[in-house]
């Protein structure tokens, strides 16, 4: 259950992210804190990302539980 939300909460911040031709070209870097909110929960998933190159690490917090360590991510594509 914790591996399936992080993964939602990982792709709304992917998808939210601008895809313009122009974005993709100066590469975007996902370095920073983002807030993932998702309607059927009320609260909110914190994520805290630091990008290097195609490499991302950090950590989520859920809205409900314990934080968990984001560990050899990898952006491709």
């Amino acid at each position: 259950m914790k591996k399936r939300l992080m993964i939602a909460a990982l792709c709304s911040v992917f998808m939210a992210l601008p895809v313009s031709p122009e974005a993709h070209a100066q590469g975007v870097n996902l370095t920073g804190t983002w807030q993932v909110k998702n309607d059927k929960d009320p609260g909110v998933t914190v994520l805290k990302l630091s990008q290097s190159g195609d490499s991302v690490s950090g950590t989520w917090q859920p809205a409900h539980g314990d934080p968990s360590e984001i560990e050899k991510g990898k952006l491709c594509g």
